[in-house]
Parts: C-alpha cells; structure tokens; sequence
C-alpha cells in the first residue's frame, strides 16, 4: 500500500493507493480537488511558469503521473504540502 498525505490550512488528507496505478489516480484527484477549489495556480508574467495552465491541462489529459510531478513540485508552497509513504 501507497499513502498520498496532502496538507493544507484546514488539517490533513491521507489518500491509499494499492500499487503506483491507483497512486497516480489518487495524484490527479487531488489536483482536480485543489484546481476546482481554485487553488493559488496563478499564471505569472509572460515567460514565467503558466501554473493556471499547466494544471487545467494536467487535468483535462486525465495524467496521474504529471499530476503527481506537478504536486511535488508544488509541495513547499503554502497549504500545498504532499508527501508520498508507505502504509502500515
């Protein structure tokens, strides 16, 4: 078993996965969850990071794996802590 542990301001949600596939579906979830709730994926200046964009289409392709690229990169930002951990 997989965990998919995602902080924010209001506490903590824990996602479990039984093999890397359903892992990845649980990334995307959660990206859907934080993208429909109008998380702070702000699309910056021309030639900076698109985020806004970067995320929506993250979501429309339906890809867990570039999902979950996209929240760890994301993880030191504020109430968008992820970590990926071994259930016991």
């Amino acid at each position: 078993m997989i965990t998919l542990i995602a902080r924010h301001k209001w506490g903590e949600d824990v996602y479990v996965a039984k093999d890397d596939e359903e892992f990845y579906e649980k990334a995307l979830e959660l990206l859907k969850e934080r993208f429909n709730a109008g998380y702070w994926y702000d699309n910056w200046g021309p030639g900076e990071r698109q985020w806004e964009e970067e995320a929506a289409k993250i979501v429309a392709e339906g890809d867990g794996k570039k999902a979950w690229a996209f929240l760890e990169e994301r993880r030191d930002f504020e109430y968008e802590w992820v970590e990926e951990g071994v259930a016991r």
